[in-house]
């Protein structure tokens, strides 16, 4: 496939304009009457951009940031039981070496939650890479308040990274800067990179790992859904540049 998408788009940047494909029976007819040039620019365009990601999953030599290029290119379905395996952190050798307990929960239960960022990688398969270019100008820190129902007036308590909370809770997250401000300009936009982990989240094929839109500005809600240790990241955007003037750092949820 390196191989032929290479020639092809080879064969495509060499040519910016629409090449005539004549019927080699009937010379007067052409096979070009459901293209344009419009049509033809933008599948030159998709091939190369194409050819960029398959020549960069190639050369790859990390497995788990192989296996995310390559879904990329294929789709999510792609490794998709080496990505869940990956994933899945309970009953894990490397979980029981590290910490020594068999299910995630109970190690941060009893040691507490200072372990998990340099145990879950940011790298895991299913997490999708940054689609926008750094531009780090702005401090960006995630309030979390738990609540028993979206839609309550109050909140039950405010939540730290790594702190347990039950399941059939939801969330509100708020991206905030230095000053307790939430980013609610219309100058910027706030993604979130909602990636979920462990056995349950995996068996319900919702590891997640994309960036969404907030629920309002500067503000994401969530429910906790699946037993496990989970992360949330804040992103703001300028909508002008297009490019990520802050990034808040990985905030943990662990779900009992």
């Amino acid at each position: 496939m390196k191989t032929l998408i290479g020639r092809l788009d080879d064969y495509l940047q060499a040519n910016s304009y629409m090449p005539v494909v004549r019927n080699p029976v009937l010379t007067s007819e052409t096979f070009n009457r459901h293209w344009d040039q419009e049509k033809y620019e933008n599948f030159r365009e998709c091939i190369h951009r194409y050819r960029e990601w398959i020549d960069d999953a190639y050369e790859e030599n990390e497995r788990s940031e192989s296996i995310r290029k390559w879904r990329r290119v294929f789709g999510d379905e792609f490794a998709k039981g080496e990505v869940d395996t990956v994933a899945t952190f309970s009953e894990s050798s490397s979980l029981i070496k590290a910490t020594g307990y068999r299910d995630i929960v109970n190690a941060v239960l009893v040691r507490g939650a200072s372990f998990l960022d340099s145990f879950i990688s940011p790298k895991l398969p299913h997490v999708e890479k940054l689609p926008w270019t750094i531009r780090q100008r702005f401090s960006v820190f995630v309030a979390a308040i738990e609540y028993l129902e979206r839609f309550d007036s109050q909140g039950v308590r405010t939540l730290q990274s790594g702190q347990i909370v039950e399941k059939d809770r939801w969330i509100r997250f708020e991206a905030r800067n230095a000053n307790g401000i939430l980013y609610a300009s219309p100058d910027f936009e706030v993604r979130w990179q909602i990636v979920n982990t462990d056995n349950e989240a995996a068996q319900a094929n919702q590891l997640r790992g994309g960036f969404d839109k907030s629920s309002d500005p500067g503000v994401r809600w969530e429910s906790t859904s699946y037993r496990g240790a989970h992360w949330v990241e804040a992103f703001v955007i300028s909508r002008r540049e297009g490019r990520c003037w802050g990034r808040s750092g990985r905030f943990f949820v662990v779900v009992k």
